[in-house]
């Protein structure tokens, strides 16, 4: 087995599967610099664990909260369009008021299809 690696973490974070634990540990009787990177990683992480999270400030804790908080009624969405337009009293059609082409086969005004 070469180095162990990228597999030092894993080694530490117990990910690895039976037999590769094995050879890793194995390795490591026999591996000096793999040993100490081994130690220090276990270090590293215990240190990590023990320390506390970061504090929140109050002021930032209670606007956060008053936003959880419910509130009044919203107020209406005001539609960026009327909902019927005009132009001098005739309605304007929108796209989806404007039918969609005849796309049936035949001459204009008849059927196009017999079925």
């Amino acid at each position: 087995m070469s180095h162990l690696g990228e597999r030092v973490s894993a080694l530490v974070d117990g990910e690895l599967n039976h037999h590769e634990r094995d050879r890793a540990l194995s390795h490591l009787t026999f591996c000096a610099p793999c040993r100490a990177e081994v130690e220090a990683m276990r270090a590293l992480k215990s240190r990590l664990r023990s320390l506390d999270g970061p504090a929140m400030p109050t002021d930032l804790t209670m606007s956060l909260l008053r936003m959880a908080e419910p509130g009044g009624p919203l107020p209406p969405r005001e539609r960026p369009f009327p909902a019927s337009r005009t132009f001098g009293g005739a309605p304007i059609p929108s796209m989806h008021s404007v039918a969609p082409p005849d796309n049936q086969r035949g001459s204009p005004g008849t059927s196009g299809s017999s079925r």
